[in-house]
């Protein structure tokens, strides 16, 4: 019976003793399964872990380079081109290298930038944070021999709500005015002196030369407002085309200056190709080319600021722009009839003389049967131009507006005249009020009956694009410059007129935007 009692007792005591057992040894495997997944740097052997799952965790770490601010840099999705990222910190240069076959997308550019805190380097309890000015994305265009540089911030404190877009060809482009040749730092000066807060403003710039492209970066760099985006092209222009029969070789990229079609007149040339830019039997194959590099700077930079409402495009050799004008054309694109909006541009110092003949109301003149047979073989043969008591150009809807405000305040006894203003009998003369041009009957045959006017900007049907800025939403829609001739098209061969910008309002009107030019404001043109 004791013997009986006693193995009873014993059996107990050794379940209990099991249960203990597996319980010391489930405690035993937590404790160390949850130790290696907080501590992935290990070296245990341990065959009770997948050797792949451990191989994930350690690979997984990013190892921060010694002496430097942990940044990491991810990309994924289509892979297009090469890239590298430079990122400056306080003047010196890290180089990220991406990868050399597998490079950053164009789709992931625009998130390049958002990077982690960088962490102060612990060298010494007094040294400086390390701040990041911009992280550069190197890349080239697959089957292209164009090269991309996009410059991002770090840490943005502003999203731009303003994309400036300018082209040129060579240092030349930015043109000079009785002095000194102009370059890409007083451009920068120029966009400085309009008050808008640069740090909202994203900039894209396009040249075919290798010295401008460097001095782009340099001057970015350099660069004490600090523009929130930018994007650098390299650009050896197109080739391709027709060119008219007997006309000059065009270049290969626009000059940055002058929209001016035959009408127009050019400046000085630094160089023969730039001086006759305006001819007459070039004009045709140069704004194509000239479409083309725009359509490639602003489908290229746009992307890279998302959150823009307006786009601004600025010849090169334009030096001066009036008081304000930035902020009050932003102002009038805020209406929804405004898709592009349009200054004029004077020659120089002087106060006449319209650059920009691109921009116009009314009607153009076409091509004869002869000449529209020409024009299918030469397209540079022929190019149309204003037609009298019809059609008007900006400048002189401008002074025709003028004078009509002129007059009905002297007619309501608002604006009295002086003295000078009157001829020897006491009477009011016209020419010295200067609106000798006047007649009030031919005034009213150019006038067309649906609304012309907005508080301060006129409509137009076609603009040029010396200052022009586009509603971004419009371009997301796939407002373009023309790159053929629109107007008299057919399926045989392209039309006779609305090439470029002057094609863009066409596209606008499809989609719900019109353009419009504004009284008030004015740029400045260099004149060489």
């Amino acid at each position: 019976m004791a013997w009986s009692t006693t193995r009873t007792i014993n059996k107990g005591v050794g379940r209990h003793y099991l249960r203990f057992t597996v319980l010391v040894v489930l405690a035993w495997f937590l404790i160390y399964h949850v130790q290696f997944k907080h501590d992935p740097d290990s070296q245990s052997s341990s065959s009770l872990f997948d050797p792949a799952d451990r191989q994930w965790l350690l690979s997984s770490r990013v190892q921060p380079k010694p002496d430097s601010p942990q940044i990491n840099i991810a990309a994924a999705g289509p892979q297009i081109g090469q890239a590298t990222t430079d990122i400056s910190i306080d003047g010196s240069k890290v180089v990220e290298s991406l990868s050399s076959d597998s490079p950053l997308p164009i789709a992931d550019l625009a998130t390049a930038g958002q990077l982690p805190p960088a962490a102060p380097t612990p060298s010494s309890p007094d040294s400086p944070a390390t701040s990041v000015k911009w992280v550069k994305t190197r890349y080239t265009a697959p089957d292209e021999p164009i090269s991309h540089l996009v410059l991002s911030r770090p840490h943005p404190t502003q999203q731009p709500s303003l994309l400036v877009l300018v082209m040129t060809k060579d240092g030349h482009s930015w043109g000079r005015n009785d002095g000194p040749s102009r370059n890409f730092s007083s451009f920068l000066t120029l966009l400085h002196d309009t008050g808008l807060d640069l740090s909202t403003v994203a900039i894209g710039l396009l040249t075919s030369d290798e010295t401008e492209f460097a001095s782009y970066e340099s001057g970015l760099d350099e660069d004490i407002e600090g523009f929130a985006a930018a994007t650098l092209v390299l650009h050896p222009g197109y080739q391709g085309g027709r060119r008219a029969v007997g006309s000059k070789p065009k270049a290969k990229l626009s000059d940055g200056g002058g929209e001016g079609n035959a009408e127009g007149e050019g400046g000085a040339a630094e160089d023969d190709e730039r001086g006759h830019r305006h001819d007459n039997d070039i004009q045709h194959a140069r704004r194509v080319e000239m479409a083309r590099l725009r359509n490639y700077l602003m489908f290229t930079a746009l992307p890279l600021a998302p959150t823009a409402a307006n786009l601004l495009w600025i010849d090169a050799d334009v030096y001066a722009l009036s008081d304000n004008l930035l902020k009050d054309m932003q102002r009038h694109m805020e209406d929804e009839r405004v898709g592009v909006l349009t200054v004029i541009s004077r020659m120089g110092g002087g106060e006449g003389g319209d650059y920009d003949f691109n921009a116009w109301r009314g009607e153009r003149s076409s091509p004869n049967t002869e000449q529209r047979e020409k024009l299918r073989e030469a397209l540079g043969s022929w190019v149309a131009g204003s037609v009298d008591k019809k059609s008007e150009h900006m400048g002189d809807i401008i002074g025709r507006l003028d004078r009509e405000e002129r007059q009905r305040k002297i007619d309501s006894g608002e604006l009295v005249v002086q003295e000078d203003d009157k001829d020897e009998k006491g009477v009011f003369d016209p020419a010295k009020a200067s609106f000798e041009d006047s007649d009030p009957k031919e005034e009213e045959n150019k006038r067309e009956p649906e609304v012309l006017e907005i508080e301060g900007i006129f409509r137009l049907d076609a603009v040029g694009a010396t200052v022009l800025m586009v509603k971004a939403a419009l371009v997301r829609q796939g407002l373009a410059f023309a790159t053929t001739y629109l107007v008299g098209t057919d399926w045989q061969s392209e039309g006779w007129d609305g090439v470029e910008s002057e094609g863009l309002c066409v596209a606008a009107r499809g989609l719900g935007g019109e353009c419009w030019g504004m009284r008030n404001g004015f740029s400045r043109h260099s004149t060489g």
